[in-house]
């Protein structure tokens, strides 16, 4: 009962912290917050945004209910993995731009898309470290997290 409570007070705060973010951004301009359009608009993506919310609560809440607790920690800590590898390749990129880091600034390629400028491009580059230019350094801190040492992990 205590470990069902602190994770509905967690994500309940989470979820407080994101509206409170949310309405400071939608009324940062008191003209574009007016508009009757613009309200409209907002509900409706707030409706939708909490459908697919909810679908997405329920779809892991099944797959959790049907699966064993190895199966759930192995997602769970692949996802981190990723999520700490963009946050790694996101900080050298940072570095690599201030110039704190003097190697391996060679761009590897360019990946035929730069996403950056749209909120798509934001939540990539924020939660995977999205590069449209990567460089050695970021690729390689892809490659160590998910190289030939953890195989065994992600393949199961």
């Amino acid at each position: 009962m205590g470990l069902g409570l602190l994770s509905f007070q967690a994500v309940g705060r989470e979820g407080l912290e994101t509206m409170v973010f949310t309405l400071a951004i939608i009324f940062a301009s008191d003209r574009q917050a007016a508009s009757p359009v613009h309200g409209k608009l907002l509900l409706i993506g707030a409706a939708l945004g909490l459908a697919v919310a909810l679908g997405v609560a329920f779809a892991i809440y099944n797959w959790v209910r049907n699966s064993t607790c190895e199966d759930s920690f192995k997602c769970s800590e692949l996802l981190l993995m990723v999520f700490a590898a963009g946050l790694l390749a996101d900080a050298i990129e940072n570095m690599q731009q201030l110039h704190w880091l003097d190697f391996g600034r060679h761009v590897l390629g360019y990946l035929g898309r730069d996403f950056r400028g749209s909120s798509f491009g934001d939540v990539l580059h924020s939660l995977l470290g999205y590069a449209d230019q990567p460089t050695e350094l970021q690729a390689c801190v892809w490659l160590g997290l998910f190289g030939p040492q953890h195989n065994s992990f992600i393949a199961g």
